[in-house]
């Protein structure tokens, strides 16, 4: 069993991260249970292509982006085609201008952990992932109530949305459409 990552690694103090393991083959656990992650000013493309991470789990981190990075496109785990576990729960996104392709290319990604504060506000994509419908749920609560704003659009695997109930799928249409003003899509 692997050691917790934040015994040794530090991620405080209004840091760029930018690219910090992209395209690492090599890593298939990342575990930091008390991480906190404080004023991390850059994100992007943190772990894009690391192929063999199959496991991220940092679910005390607060990725708190600094106020005025106002082009911050989360592409944290872009390419990760192994990637099966994600928790980010308590992460924060709130200067996000483009989320689509935080889970793009993660073809494996079936258990996803994401904030259910109720704070994303950007469209956002998990085409390529196959999540369970817990996961999805969790998606959906994470979706900022948008009625009488500009819609965006959450996107779901077709295959994977269409093998739901129609129960599962009705109480998804309910959240993200009908409580939250959100477009319900799948690719």
């Amino acid at each position: 069993d692997l050691e917790p990552l934040d015994k040794c690694v530090s991620f405080n103090g209004g840091q760029n991260e930018q690219g910090i393991f992209q395209a690492n083959k090599a890593i298939i656990q990342i575990k930091m249970p008390n991480a906190i992650c404080n004023r991390v000013t850059f994100m992007w493309m943190a772990f894009n292509g690391a192929t063999a991470l199959e496991y991220f789990s940092m679910p005390k981190a607060k990725f708190n982006l600094v106020t005025g990075i106002e082009k911050t496109n989360l592409t944290l785990f872009y390419n990760c085609s192994s990637l099966t576990y994600l928790d980010i729960r308590n992460a924060t996104f709130d200067n996000l201008v483009n989320t689509n392709n935080f889970a793009l290319g993660c073809t494996s990604l079936v258990d996803l952990f994401v904030p259910n504060s109720s704070t994303l506000q950007k469209s956002i994509t998990f085409k390529d992932s196959p999540l369970s419908y817990d996961s999805m749920i969790r998606v959906a609560d994470w979706l900022k109530n948008l009625t009488g704003d500009t819609a965006q659009t959450v996107t779901f695997k077709a295959a994977t949305y269409n093998a739901l109930t129609s129960e599962q799928k009705a109480t998804l249409q309910n959240i993200i459409v009908t409580q939250k003003g959100w477009n319900l899509a799948t690719a």
